[in-house]
């Protein structure tokens, strides 16, 4: 990983949420990859805390962060308002005394508000002034905050309740369990009914085949991701991808 970004190894592709009634293109989640061979094998979702384990953090978080915003901002986000571009933060991102300023500084002429910065679900069980602190001044810069992979089990809805969390990152396993398990298929729905009754707008991934496509919009989740709507694509890819989307 030390190599890797020493050498400049990482970049960086997108992948399409999609609004699931309109199946249209509403964002992008930025997911970091690497063209060394034996940092391949590590899975996306685990990419953060496996960067984490290793000291790569917050370097590699910050250099995902500046590399979105000069690359991709101005590209996808000055011609739709709506728009929005997803990053995954590390707490010790957060936890940084100059952070709120690097952000500024990394989004520059951009609107914040089409910037959702997403963190693991397992940071609502800590209770940490300085994350509380963090969460309001970037609420107050007008970035928005999802919680990744709601449902792994470290929290509940009922501490969503007076956060700033605007919008949940469903895991995977949720769905996969929903569409194969009627009792499953309750909890998915009492959670979407949920957070939309809080204002947070549910958010599915891992959308891997046209019936959990028709499950989750017979149930109303509102946006989701995953093979089945689109692989993660670079940059020149997307841009290709959006351009025949909006002609169709």
């Amino acid at each position: 990983l030390k190599l890797a970004l020493k050498q400049n190894l990482f970049y960086l592709v997108y992948q399409p949420i999609v609004d699931l009634q309109t199946l249209k293109t509403a964002g992008v989640e930025a997911l970091c990859r690497c063209d060394l061979e034996a940092l391949k094998e590590i899975p996306t979702e685990e990419f953060i805390s496996v960067s984490e384990e290793f000291g790569l953090m917050p370097e590699l978080g910050n250099w995902i962060l500046t590399t979105v915003t000069t690359e991709a901002g101005s590209k996808l986000l000055s011609t739709n308002p709506s728009f929005s571009i997803h990053i995954n933060l590390s707490p010790k991102q957060l936890q940084q005394k100059d952070f709120i300023a690097f952000v500024k500084a990394s989004l520059n002429q951009l609107n914040a508000k089409q910037f959702v910065f997403e963190l693991s679900e397992s940071i609502m069980t800590k209770e940490d002034a300085l994350l509380e602190k963090y969460f309001d001044d970037l609420h107050q810069i007008g970035v928005k905050i999802s919680l990744d992979d709601f449902g792994t089990g470290h929290s509940s809805l009922m501490l969503l309740e007076r956060s700033p969390i605007s919008s949940l990152k469903l895991a995977p396993k949720l769905l996969h369990d929903a569409d194969s398990d009627t009792q499953q298929t309750t909890s998915f729905e009492t959670i979407v009914k949920a957070s939309k009754a809080l204002n947070i707008i549910p958010v599915a991934k891992g959308i891997e085949k046209k019936e959990q496509l028709e499950f989750l919009q017979q149930h109303r989740c509102d946006f989701g991701q995953g093979y089945y709507l689109s692989k993660p694509l670079k940059l020149p890819q997307l841009l290709t991808f959006l351009e025949k989307e909006k002609n169709t």
